[in-house]
């Protein structure tokens, strides 16, 4: 019985460079390309969020005395103020500037490491530059996940602080002793 298969003639080297760069595109398309989109969505939509919340604090600052000297109106001035207070609350609260700022530098970080590995500019230049895009772009996610756990810790009250028993903070010794 004979076998139809034929053998490939390439050498394991020239597939293992095919099989390398057919992995760096799967990291390409599947982790990098996804992450780019994201930031960039994200950063527009943090964007649009912001400049709304900001405006709303803008206008409704603004028409108080507008609507004091037009229409002599307390209960008009009183909403004004609420909705120019919850405006300023809300910026406060969602910190969408700071957002926007982070993810656009997420964003733009990641396209230039992507620009720069396609290229084959520095420090895409010799044979590890595999390893070294792969860890550069990781790096940059791992910090955009650190800095979203310590925003959302110092987002809620008494997260970062330790959770002792009443009994082991009266246990403690004091200064006053």
């Amino acid at each position: 019985m004979t076998d139809d298969r034929q053998v490939s003639a390439s050498t394991p080297k020239a597939e293992g460079g095919a099989h390398q760069r057919n992995s760096m595109a799967r990291f390409i398309a599947l982790r990098v390309d996804p992450q780019l989109a994201y930031f960039e969505k994200a950063a527009s939509r943090a964007k649009r969020s912001h400049q709304a919340l900001v405006s709303t604090q803008l206008i409704a600052t603004a028409s108080i005395p507008i609507a004091n000297a037009l229409t002599n109106s307390v209960l008009l001035s009183t909403i004004l103020a609420g909705v120019a207070a919850v405006a300023t609350g809300l910026i406060n609260i969602f910190s969408h500037h700071e957002n926007w700022i982070r993810y656009r530098r997420n964003a733009g970080a990641l396209e230039a490491l992507k620009v720069r590995y396609e290229l084959g500019l520095e420090p895409f230049t010799d044979e590890n530059r595999d390893a070294v895009f792969a860890e550069a772009v990781e790096k940059i996610l791992s910090g955009e996940s650190e800095q979203w756990t310590s925003h959302v810790k110092a987002s809620v009250p008494g997260a970062s602080k330790s959770h002792k028993t009443s009994a082991q903070t009266k246990a403690e010794p004091t200064d006053d002793a």
